[in-house]
């Protein structure tokens, strides 16, 4: 009787034990750690909205494609409702929205990315979307999808960071962070010590208009530092 009386206190910390550890074996599975998120719940500016902003002054867009694709010019004067303009790939962008989690702009060129899901290692996370305007014109968007815990790394953020460190940051930077999945071979430093196959890199909008990345460990919830 006393031989079973210790023995299934015993059996329970042992079962215990191995439950806790599986536990913590366990990678992030990202089917279960990312949200299916709209393009309209991420960015502010829809493709009918860029329409119009691109219909207003089409003159001004295709001079200047043609200036870029003549001589690799960008244009000084932007037209109404565009923030700026950049030039990669022989395809040229103007850009109508730009922070963390949400990039929408208007382009033109040969080298488009498609649309996709997800940027992989890169940004599991992380949508492309394009679809035709007019004239060649097209309407182009990346965007973050949330995920889970939100909350949770948003305590880790206004915990870890500094003063200094927030000081930088725009005001409500934290709230609005956006957070990305990378695997860590192609996250920043301090990613190496996460202790699963992923980093969470949390981009933080500066008040000059810059982005601070900060690395979290999605598997223990950890602040590891700003990036380097």
């Amino acid at each position: 009787m006393n031989k079973w009386f210790w023995a299934i206190p015993i059996a329970l910390i042992i079962i215990t034990a191995v439950a806790v550890g599986l536990l913590g074996a366990r990678d992030v599975d990202l089917s279960q750690s990312i949200f299916d998120t709209k393009l309209s719940e991420a960015v502010s500016i829809t493709d009918s909205a860029a329409l119009r902003v691109l219909d207003a002054d089409r003159a001004s867009f295709d001079a200047a494609y043609d200036a870029f694709v003549g001589n690799g010019t960008l244009p000084t004067a932007l037209p109404t409702g565009v923030s700026a303009c950049k030039g990669e790939n022989g395809t040229l962008y103007f850009v109508l929205e730009n922070r963390p989690g949400a990039f929408v702009s208007i382009a033109r060129g040969s080298e488009i990315p498609a649309t996709s899901e997800s940027l992989g290692a890169d940004g599991h996370n992380v949508s492309r979307v394009q679809s035709e305007l007019i004239g060649g014109w097209v309407y182009y968007a990346e965007y973050v999808r949330k995920t889970t815990f939100r909350d949770i790394y948003i305590e880790r953020l206004e915990d870890g960071l500094t003063d200094v460190q927030k000081a930088d940051l725009a005001t409500g930077a934290i709230n609005n962070v956006a957070l990305i999945f990378k695997d860590i071979a192609n996250a920043p430093y301090p990613a190496e010590y996460c202790q699963g196959k992923y980093a969470l890199c949390a981009e933080l909008e500066r008040a000059d208009g810059s982005v601070m990345t900060v690395i979290l460990d999605p598997k223990t919830k950890a602040f590891l530092g700003a990036a380097e």
